[in-house]
């Protein structure tokens, strides 16, 4: 799997508020968590959970460095921009997200609001596939905290 191309298509589904196309990219198990608001959503209830986040947010974003490859999986980063922002010049916030995949979906989303360095990252990453890539867990109905 293209998992530079993954991230092409996950950023570009969001900044096109498509949560069909973002939905189209994940497995049906699907964890979604959301490290500012604590909040987490599995599954058929991610769908709306996404269309919710989609409806509210009022930035673009564009990818921030390289992709970080882990082997189950993939970490970048980001920045946001105000929607009325084209030239992307003023970075609102930046943030980190850990895409965890499996038989070429994505199994779980981890998104963090920060600024770390490349290592940071991929301990990131490392901790998020330990806590939270775990299908036996994903596909049971917990959701990604628990």
């Amino acid at each position: 799997m293209d998992l530079e191309k993954l991230v092409d298509d996950y950023i570009s589904a969001w900044n096109r508020r498509d949560s069909s196309g973002l939905l189209a990219l994940m497995h049906d198990g699907v964890a979604i968590y959301n490290a500012f608001w604590m909040e987490s959503s599995v599954g058929r209830h991610a769908a709306n959970y996404l269309r919710d986040i989609l409806d509210e947010d009022i930035h673009w974003y564009k990818q921030v460095g390289d992709v970080i490859d882990f082997g189950n999986g993939v970490a970048f980063r980001y920045s946001a921009h105000e929607l009325t922002d084209s030239t992307g010049g003023r970075t609102v916030f930046e943030g980190a997200e850990v895409l965890n995949v499996q038989d070429n979906k994505i199994i779980t989303v981890s998104d963090y609001y920060c600024d770390p360095d490349r290592s940071a990252l991929l301990e990131v990453a490392k901790l998020t596939a330990i806590r939270h890539g775990l299908s036996k867990y994903v596909k049971s109905g917990l959701h990604a905290v628990k």
